[in-house]
């Protein structure tokens, strides 16, 4: 499980992100950064099966070919799991300030409008 350290968020006319920011291991001192963007407004340009939100991790570098996409997030006030079509992200919220994780839910919420993934809050 990966500690979060906060959680940033945006919803403009454009863009949809959430943004967790990951303490790295003891000693280390700095963040790495796991990214959702969805960008509805430039979809329709995109094949079917490449539609939706991309999740970004520092720790896995994008491949060229395709992008990781969201399948399932699940977001408590504890923690949250966040599966894509390739990997499994389990993330530590203790130490995050429960209004940055209610603007994440907002933005999921947001982000989930054709149900392209399951969207699971408590």
């Amino acid at each position: 499980m990966e500690r979060v350290s906060f959680i940033t968020t945006d919803a403009d006319e454009k863009d949809l992100i959430v943004s967790f920011a990951i303490q790295e291991e003891e000693g280390a001192g700095g963040v790495k950064s796991l990214t959702l963007l969805r960008t509805p407004e430039y979809e329709r340009f995109l094949h079917s099966w490449e539609r939706g939100v991309g999740v970004s991790h520092e720790a896995f570098p994008e491949e060229e070919d395709r992008r990781e996409l969201l399948e399932v997030v699940e977001l408590g006030p504890e923690d949250c799991r966040i599966v894509t079509d390739r990997r499994t992200y389990t993330l530590d919220l203790l130490k995050v300030d429960p209004i940055e994780i209610q603007a994440a839910k907002e933005v999921f919420r947001a982000m989930d409008f054709d149900d392209r993934f399951e969207l699971r809050i408590e």
